[in-house]
């Protein structure tokens, strides 16, 4: 029965933020750059966490988790901008 009542809770939690999107505009420069490079941003954002973790370590993952996030964010965003440079077409 708690699943049940898990599933209706996560289906309204849904349709309220589709309402919501609905009526309100949230929209700025950064979530249109993430929207245009949506594909390099998905493929791409592992490759800097497993570069970072074989290079530097698991502790600096476990020392610096906050630093390791940052710097696998500024990577991939590199990644996805350059991405169409490098593309097959």
């Amino acid at each position: 029965m708690k699943g049940l009542s898990t599933n209706l809770a996560s289906i309204c939690f849904a349709l309220i933020v589709v309402m919501l999107s609905m009526r309100v505009v949230v929209g700025n420069a950064f979530l249109s750059w993430c929207g245009s490079h949506l594909f390099p941003l998905y493929i791409y954002q592992r490759l800097p966490m497993i570069v970072m973790l074989e290079c530097l370590g698991k502790d600096f993952v476990k020392g610096y988790p906050i630093l390791f996030v940052i710097i696998a964010l500024v990577i991939t965003c590199g990644i996805a901008h350059f991405y169409r440079y490098w593309s097959i077409k």
